[in-house]
């Protein structure tokens, strides 16, 4: 295995795989180690109060990067072969870890460190203020219960900074979720995130744009209907061979409905055909008339157009 110039594996050849460099320990007894003894009735009531979607007074961003220049980020670095480089800035966190890895009881006991992203106020002459504010932004998530005096917040799921239990202790609490169901909209929105299974980009790309469009022309009222679009999918998610809309409403679709989304089923047809993939008929149905089977069958599919928390 050769390195470039800056200490970075060349890995273009196939059989090039990277080894460990030895320094320090492996990664299975370092976690492990972080792993606390008895704790005191005082710490574990004051982690005990925590949940997920609570957010806490944060510091700098940190991450790990490579040794001197980053190739990538533009950011200086530092003399160390894997080092953690700092970011001055300052904000709240939001907890992104499940709530049941945060108490120190059950699983929690094995989670020495919790998960958290930034949250921050939209600047008013940010491009994407009107599409984060509406949900339309799939890496941020807007709160529904600021916790500055005025402006729209949103939490950055681009970065995610691992956390000592026990900076929790000695932090507060801070709801930014207005009801129960926001939190709950922050969970999925969490969960789709990261279960989202690689696709062909003809369906994440191609399809979702021309989906984005169709809907952005059509009467509002059809699109608040929907409650899930989903995709059936023949062959590899990679390389698929056909592919199916389904569109699942909170209601038992009219001809209407089913006449507006249907209208779609050709303009998909036409942007798949260049990469080989057969579209079906489009399939509208009510989601209590949508068998487990085809559900289990099937992929989510985020469209933004939509216009509300992207919690699928």
């Amino acid at each position: 295995m050769s390195e470039t110039g800056m200490g970075i594996p060349d890995l273009d050849r196939s059989d090039a795989v990277p080894e460990p460099t030895g320094l320090g320990q492996p990664y299975e007894p370092r976690i492990n180690g972080l792993i606390p003894g008895e704790l005191g009735r005082s710490v574990k009531g004051s982690i005990e109060r925590w949940k997920q979607g609570d957010a806490l007074l944060g510091g700098p961003l940190f991450w790990a990067g490579p040794r001197g220049s980053d190739p990538y980020l533009p950011y200086d670095g530092a003399p160390t072969d894997f080092h953690v480089s700092e970011e001055p800035g300052s904000g709240f966190l939001v907890l992104t870890s499940q709530t049941c890895d945060i108490v120190t009881t059950g699983t929690g006991a094995k989670h020495p460190l919790v998960n958290a992203s930034p949250v921050y106020r939209l600047a008013r002459d940010d491009p994407n203020r009107g599409n984060a504010k509406a949900g339309r932004v799939a890496y941020l998530v807007p709160v529904t219960r600021p916790p500055g005096d005025d402006g729209d917040y949103v939490v950055d799921l681009r970065v995610s900074l691992p956390l000592s239990k026990g900076i929790l202790v000695g932090a507060t609490p801070v709801n930014v979720w207005a009801t129960e169901r926001d939190r709950l909209t922050f969970a999925e929105t969490l969960a789709r995130k990261y279960r989202r299974g690689a696709l062909s980009s003809a369906l994440s790309e191609a399809l979702v744009s021309s989906l984005n469009e169709h809907i952005k022309v059509a009467d509002v009222e059809f699109s608040e209907r929907v409650e899930e679009l989903r995709l059936r999918i023949e062959g590899d998610r990679l390389l698929p061979t056909q592919v199916q809309l389904m569109v699942l409403t909170d209601h038992k679709p009219d001809s209407a409905t089913k006449k507006m989304w249907r209208g779609w089923t050709k303009k998909g047809a036409k942007v798949l055909k260049n990469s080989g993939i057969t579209l079906l008929p489009t399939i509208v149905l009510a989601m209590d008339d949508c068998s487990a089977r085809s559900y289990k069958n099937s992929v989510p599919l985020y469209v933004s157009q939509l216009g509300r928390p992207p919690t699928w």
